[in-house]
């Protein structure tokens, strides 16, 4: 069995993708539990869920309006889980057919807990050709063949494929696999978190860092963070609500005052995620 957890709030219609999306995986249905975990939506939210109570296991949970709550969101999603496998889906992640199943077979190669990066096309924080690959979305309005087209013309790949490619995606073997460790598309084993706050509620009600902040303390805990580049999904093109520079500008304060560590000082001095491992390789920082 495997979880899928979706946070949401007054994305009825990038919901409903998401979900559609899930109706096509390859893997037996039967073995997935879908927890949607509403924070405070006002739109019909909760009707779109509904419609799909006879095709998917799926539960639905709600908490009140109080801001941009994610990290409260995602753990009402760990504590109603029934699996030790979780995969994190935003709304707006629309899934390659085989993408839960490579995430269950990955982790089934394991012994120990793990948490794997999945890959997701058609995402960046600048949207410069947002029209432009909307016109292709609706062009190839199947995922699978989106994302064929996208890998044969390399185009809206992963914000961070530079950064994979450069080390043969094998983000593991890296100082800091953990600034990659964007919720979006991810999966965690909970092992390791039974004892602990799960994604750390202090960053809200701003924006970022409460997933990178766990990728943090897991690669602290050693759980490995593995790149997970067969388990693909899309982006489907939408914008950010709120202020999100501001509030990130913040929680990377934050993120730092929690732990104080010389590694958390120099990740935000060099502006975060891009570029930081080859900063620490450099330094011959592990």
């Amino acid at each position: 069995m495997i979880d899928i957890i979706i946070p949401t709030y007054n994305r009825s219609a990038l919901l409903d993708l998401t979900l559609s999306s899930l109706l096509n995986q390859t893997i037996n249905l039967t073995s997935i539990n879908v927890v949607v975990v509403d924070d405070g939506s006002s739109d019909n939210t909760i009707e779109v869920v509904k419609s799909y109570s006879d095709k998917l296991n799926v539960k639905y949970f709600y908490q009140a309006d109080r801001g941009y709550r994610v990290a409260s969101a995602r753990n009402m999603g760990l504590k109603n889980c029934n699996s030790d496998i979780c995969v994190f889906i935003d709304a707006g992640i629309v899934l390659e057919s085989k993408c839960i199943s490579k995430h269950l077979e990955f982790h089934n190669n394991f012994d120990n807990p793990i948490s794997v990066i999945g890959y997701i096309y058609g995402f960046d924080d600048q949207d410069p050709d947002l029209r432009e690959l909307v016109k292709i979305t609706n062009k190839i309005k199947n995922t699978d063949s989106l994302i064929t087209y996208f890998d044969a013309k390399r185009i809206y790949l992963d914000p961070r494929e530079r950064e994979y490619s450069k080390y043969n995606y094998q983000i593991d073997q890296l100082p800091a696999p953990w600034v990659y460790f964007w919720s979006g598309h991810l999966s965690i084993n909970r092992k390791y978190m039974e004892s602990e706050v799960y994604f750390d509620t202090v960053f809200e009600p701003r924006y970022g860092f409460e997933d990178i902040d766990l990728g943090y303390r897991l690669h602290h805990k050693k759980m490995s963070i593995y790149l997970l580049k067969e388990a693909k999904a899309f982006h489907y093109p939408h914008g950010k609500m709120g202020n999100y520079c501001e509030g990130n500008e913040m929680n990377s304060h934050i993120f730092y005052l929690k732990h104080k560590t010389e590694l958390i000082r120099l990740f935000n001095n060099n502006g975060g995620t891009f570029g930081f491992n080859e900063l620490l390789l450099k330094m011959n920082i592990s």
